[in-house]
């Protein structure tokens, strides 16, 4: 049982594990398993080869915190060849293990064209989902990071933007910035004039 520390109520238990594998294993069809934050399996069937193989460890544990960082499941490989993705299990914002998918890399990619036989994202879009809907992670921090990691996603596309235009572009915007800067300068308006350096 996967339970916070300070309490007696588990985040997650055998049966509610159960039965969580069992809806999304018959979605996906591939394996799940709980572990604990060092990525040691606690529940689970256990389809990978080698499951207390020390990189494959070590695959789960990063595929738990690389969840967290997101604020959604990211695809990663484990030693054995095989596709991972991964959602914490918190207790507000105690992260006390993880629920780790996987599938063999040969299922996913058949072919040498490296076409899918799988829909990954949609996949790992559904184990963060149907643990929310259990409430099973905190969907609130992980939402919060999700449009962090868009803002971010946003700026450094603005950034690139900025860099692709010429010297030209740049001299014409603040000439038409210049006035309005000026006239919040001598107005004293802070807000405003720190708004157009901001703008520029």
């Amino acid at each position: 049982m996967i339970q916070h520390p300070e309490t007696t109520s588990p985040v997650i238990d055998r049966a509610t594990f159960e039965e969580f594998a069992e809806a999304y294993g018959a979605r996906w069809d591939v394996g799940v398993y709980a572990v604990d934050n060092e990525g040691r399996i606690v529940y689970g069937e256990l389809r990978c080869p080698s499951p207390e193989d020390e990189g494959c460890r070590q695959a789960r544990r990063w595929a738990v915190s690389e969840g967290l960082r997101w604020g959604e499941p990211t695809i990663d490989f484990c030693p054995q060849r095989r596709l991972i993705w991964a959602l914490p299990l918190m207790h507000n914002n105690a992260v006390l293990g993880g629920l780790v998918a996987e599938a063999p890399e040969d299922r996913v990619f058949p072919s040498q064209q490296g076409e899918s036989s799988l829909d990954v994202r949609r996949a790992c879009v559904d184990l963060r989902e149907m643990a929310e809907e259990r409430n099973l992670t905190n969907a609130a921090l992980l939402e919060m990071r999700r449009e962090q990691y868009h803002r971010e996603q946003l700026r450094a596309e603005a950034i690139q933007e900025f860099k692709r235009r010429n010297a030209y572009v740049l001299r014409e915007m603040y000439l038409r910035e210049e006035p309005a800067l000026m006239a919040a300068i001598r107005k004293g308006d802070r807000q405003e004039a720190r708004g157009l350096l901001n703008r520029i």
